[in-house]
């Protein structure tokens, strides 16, 4: 139907505005030529119209793909796969650095917060070695003093140690009853709200010795 007109074309060569055209557009002309890309407007669909046998190319648009398929078509096809290849391996290669990224910020927070419980760990073990070191210091001195004393009370004749813990035992049964004999007034808990109350009977205060039991 239009082979007179094609073979006509196909002998032309690309004028400087069909080259600008394959510069600028001819990918996504090339897709809608091989059905990769569905057209969206009607210039799109008569532009496709041309690679379906259906109608003569008319436009630079058109005029220009045209000739590059026939022309190039092995060509362009295989710059096509390249360039689908190309921009999958392009994709693949960005989301394998993302995924390193995200391992490598992992990786740099693990050992961030290590060397943080490390940090602490090594502090915690310098304070616990200090303060056992304290410890064992007071311990030396105390078993010093013990020592002095045992020498010291070696030193009191037998009459005179039974002398003193006899006084010390009435010493500290005199401060007993001085204690129980005693005598201070203290608030109850129940501030007198209870009428019944053990203590207070609901005066809100009662008597109690040094110990503070109620008397």
């Amino acid at each position: 139907m239009f082979q007179g007109e094609t073979e006509k074309l196909e002998n032309e060569i690309f004028t400087s505005q069909e080259i600008r055209v394959i510069e600028q557009h001819g990918k996504a002309l090339i897709k809608l030529a091989l059905g990769l890309l569905p057209p969206t407007t009607k210039e799109q669909e008569d532009f496709v119209r041309i690679f379906q046998n259906r109608a003569l190319p008319t436009t630079v648009y058109e005029k220009a793909m045209f000739k590059y398929f026939k022309n190039c078509s092995e060509i362009a096809s295989k710059l096509l796969l390249l360039n689908d290849e190309n921009e999958k391996l392009t994709k693949e290669i960005r989301n394998l650095k993302e995924r390193v990224g995200h391992a490598e910020d992992k990786k740099n927070e693990n050992i961030a917060e290590s060397a943080e419980v490390i940090k602490k760990l090594r502090e915690e073990k310098r304070r616990a070695i200090n303060k056992n070191e304290a410890l064992e210091e007071r311990i030396s001195q105390l078993e010093t003093a013990i020592d002095k004393m045992k020498k010291k009370l070696s030193l009191i004749p037998e009459e005179e140690m039974s002398r003193i813990l006899t006084k010390e035992k009435e010493s500290k049964k005199n401060e007993r009853n001085k204690k129980k004999e005693e005598r201070v007034k203290i608030d109850c808990p129940c501030l007198g709200e209870v009428e019944n109350c053990s203590r207070c009977y609901g005066s809100g205060s009662y008597e109690a010795d040094g110990y503070g039991n109620p008397v």
